[in-house]
């Protein structure tokens, strides 16, 4: 099994792009192909929700605690959002590791 890591997390500025969203690209940017190409993440997960569990965390200045996560399936990878905004795919396939 192979993770991609997709760290959507803030560098230097807070994002205001939606949990669901950043999954979205990430996911697009795995497969190399434009994320309206993809089917709609509410298939997978109800995107509102996904949005709302942790932006009071990833709004506030304290560091929020990485150990909140949320774990769902979409379009074939097995999908790994944190408090922190990081996005973990796992395509379940033997290949090279790719972190961005």
């Amino acid at each position: 099994m192979t993770d991609l890591t997709i760290d959507t997390a803030p560098t230097e500025e807070p994002s205001n792009r939606p949990l669901s969203e950043r999954v979205v690209d990430a996911v697009a940017e795995a497969e190399g192909v434009d994320p309206v190409a993809l089917e709609p993440i509410y298939a997978a997960i109800e995107p509102d929700a996904l949005d709302s569990l942790f932006a009071p965390q990833l709004a506030m200045d304290e560091v929020p605690d990485a150990s909140a996560e949320v774990r769902f399936r979409y379009h074939g990878y097995r999908v790994r959002v944190t408090a922190t905004g990081k996005v973990t795919l796992d395509s379940g396939h033997e290949t090279s590791s790719k972190t961005q």
